[in-house]
This record gives C-alpha cells, sequence and structure tokens, in this order.
C-alpha cells in the first residue's frame, strides 16, 4: 500500500477470522508491504487498516486484496472448457444458464456470449474450419455453429448401420458425448445413450460423414480425446483398465499405442499432451510422469494418491519444457520432471475445486476456473512469474 504522505500504522486486521494468521508489515518511502499466511489463489481478502499521519489525524478503511490478477464473473456452472490457441481463447459451457463463453487469455475480456437451447454435453473448436461443434444433453443431433453465433448445419445423429456395434441394440448410440477434431477435419465422436459411449470416426471435410471402422486390437475402450501438439494426430486416453497411451493418425486412420515401461496398470489413467511439443503427461492414479511416445522418453515417476481428478497442464515458458502445474485438493504446484528426483519447488493454497488449468504458450499466465455449486463462476488469470 501506498500512501501520499508518513503515517504511522496502529492497526491492520484481517476480515476473516475463521484462519489466524499474523500479519507482518514493513514500512519504507511511505509504503506498507505486509503478509498474510491464510491466502489461497483465487481468492480476494478484505483488511482494515487504521492509521496517523504526523498532524495526529486518525483515518480507517477497508480495502480488499485479490490473489490473482484478474478475474471474470460468470452466472451459472460450468460444465466443461476449451482452450484455442489459434486466437489465444478460453472457452467456458454453462447451465443455469445454458450459454458458452468466448474469452480472451491475455486481455480476460469476454469476446463473445453464445446463449443456447439446451444444456451442453460436449462442445470444441474444429481447426479444420474454426467452426463451434456442440451437441445438448440427451439430443441426438450435432450443431455446427460459426464464430458469430449463426448455425451453419445441424446434424441429425440417426441411425446408421455402417457404424455396427450395437448400433441397433438396446443401446440407441446416437446422441453425443464427447467430440474432438485434427487439422484436416477428421476426428473421433463418441455416441450414447444415457449409460454407456462408445466411439466412432467424422469427418469434417466430407459433408461430416461418421461412421464405424474395425480395426486391430482391442481399440474399443478409449474414453478421450485430444489433439496433439501440430493437432495433426488425436492422443487418447485408454478405458480405467489400461495405462497406456492411445495415438490415432487421420491419414493412415491407424491407431497404435504406447505403454510408460513403469506403468502398474489397472488404477486408471488420463494424458494431457503438450500444446507444444511431443511429450505427453501420463497421469496414472498413484504415480505421474512425463513421457514422449515417438522417442520413448519417460521422466522420473512422481507419486502421488488419488490423483486422478486433478486439473493439470505444462509450462511453457522457455527451458521449462518438463514442468507441469498441477492443482487439486486446494493446492497449485508447480512439478519438476526434468531431474532424476522430480521435485515440486513451488506451492500455494488454492481455493477447492479449481479446474480447467491451462498454460498460455506464450508462459505468462495460467487461467482456471470454478464455480461454487451455486451457479456463481469465475475465471482467473494467474501470473506465471508467480512459479519462478
Amino acid at each position: 500500500m501506498l500512501f501520499n504522505q508518513p503515517v504511522t500504522v496502529t492497526s491492520l486486521i484481517p476480515g476473516y477470522t475463521y484462519c489466524q494468521s499474523e500479519i507482518r508489515y514493513t514500512y519504507a518511502g511511505n509504503k506498507i508491504s505486509f503478509s498474510y499466511a491464510c491466502a489461497a489463489i483465487g481468492g480476494d481478502y478484505p483488511f482494515t487498516i487504521t492509521t496517523i499521519n504526523s498532524r495526529g489525524d486518525q483515518y480507517t478503511f477497508t480495502f480488499k486484496v485479490d490473489f490473482y490478477a484478474k478475474a471474470i464473473d460468470i452466472t451459472g456452472g460450468i460444465r466443461s472448457y476449451f482452450v484455442n490457441d489459434a486466437d489465444n481463447s478460453y472457452w467456458v459451457a454453462t447451465d443455469h444458464p445454458n450459454a458458452l463463453y468466448k474469452i480472451d487469455m491475455t486481455s480476460m475480456e469476454v469476446l463473445h456470449r453464445y446463449s443456447l437451447d439446451g444444456e451442453v454435453s460436449v462442445f470444441t473448436i474444429n481447426p479444420y474450419n474454426n467452426k463451434i461443434y456442440l451437441a445438448y444433453r440427451n439430443v441426438a443431433k450435432l450443431y455446427v455453429i460459426n464464430q458469430d453465433g449463426a448455425t451453419d448445419q445441424v446434424i441429425d445423429m440417426v441411425h446408421d448401420a455402417s457404424r455396427q456395434l450395437f448400433e441397433y441394440g438396446y443401446g440407441h448410440y446416437v446422441n453425443p458425448v464427447k467430440l474432438c477434431f485434427t487439422k484436416s477435419g477428421k476426428g473421433m465422436i463418441w455416441l450414447a445413450n444415457n449409460y454407456t459411449n462408445y466411439y466412432w470416426f467424422i469427418d469434417a471435410a466430407d459433408n461430416h460423414r461418421i461412421w464405424y471402422t474395425g480395426l486391430p486390437g482391442n481399440y474399443s475402450t478409449y474414453e478421450m480425446a485430444r489433439a496433439n501438439y501440430d493437432q495433426s494426430k488425436l492422443i487418447l486416453t485408454c478405458s480405467a483398465q489400461s495405462p497406456e497411451i492411445g495415438i490415432f493418425n487421420p491419414q493412415t486412420m491407424t491407431f497404435s499405442s504406447y505403454r510408460p515401461t513403469t506403468a502398474s496398470g489397472g488404477q486408471g489413467v488420463n494424458v494431457i499432451p503438450s500444446r507444444k511439443n511431443g511429450y505427453v503427461y501420463s497421469h496414472e492414479l498413484y504415480r505421474q510422469q512425463i513421457v514422449d511416445p515417438e522417442t520413448g522418453y519417460e521422466s522420473a515417476e512422481y507419486r502421488r494418491g488419488l490423483a486422478s481428478y486433478a486439473s493439470v497442464d505444462f509450462c511453457y515458458s522457455p527451458g521449462k519444457e518438463k514442468f507441469v502445474y498441477f492443482t487439486m485438493d486446494g493446492k497449485i504446484e508447480f512439478i519438476n520432471y526434468s531431474t532424476a528426483n522430480v521435485s515440486s519447488p513451488v506451492v500455494y493454497d488454492a481455493l477447492y475445486y479449481m479446474s480447467g488449468l491451462t498454460s498460455t504458450l506464450n508462459g505468462r499466465f495460467l487461467i482456471m476456473s470454478r464455480h461454487d455449486g451455486n451457479y456463481n463462476s469465475k475465471v482467473f488469470q494467474i501470473p506465471a512469474a508467480w512459479f519462478d
């Protein structure tokens, strides 16, 4: 805090009393600097300060300190998010009300708010044509929307014998629930009933043809797809019983897989590809590491229990390609996988239920989102310099 004249501080009192923390402050050059150990990233904290100036006048006022750089308040519960590096945008879908937000990750301005007709089950941006693809919960249609909000196409998800795989069975798998594209326009789409789901293929460059092709091996159990760093392939999370990392090549319509040599198996896994290079964060339930399926590189492991619901992204600052940001259970960690002994040199308290953690490609910011369970949400911007 900077004052325009010399003052004497008589008291500095936090507004929250549930956490007892001694406030230590220094005063020099009309500036008061203080620390507060009860703060968590994403929170804002009120304080009341009382000062006396050189004439003996006493002033008391309350101010607020934000433990983030910028934030956007959003009405609604955040259901999912998407990052589009092509225009540096962060997208969130909400319910109550049903809407889709496009946010600039640098200015933290809402670039567009799309009012929606229902609760979103899945949405993405197709790098092939830069259009929005979304589906509503339990609705057998896929909507293609231009960035200005105009609906370009509505694709009916009808029963089709060429899709095979229980298509006419008891499941009636016609509701889109997951979707991911490559820059060629080809991707994978998961169609579901209310209970389970299986994947097919979709090609935006071929009039959105959707089909199933039998493939060698046990490739029917992939649960999630993310585009790799140049959006030429899809990196796949296998079922909860397999630690293998799947790789789909749309040019050859082939799958391959990579199994970390130390993988334990049978404990669930999630994979997060780097958006700058071939590294993949292998996120098994009780162990995590960075691997490169193309070169066979594997970092040392970092063992942490019950990490399956954490939110993770790579650091994109120069020289820190093997660092990741990791948030779970009211903590944000900066984890270094570049050495034989994995370490966590920086750890902050954070608000619980942070999700959607994203590191910007220029290495300057972290973006995260959170909702409080009462349809009040925020999207936060955190300076990456805090973790240096």
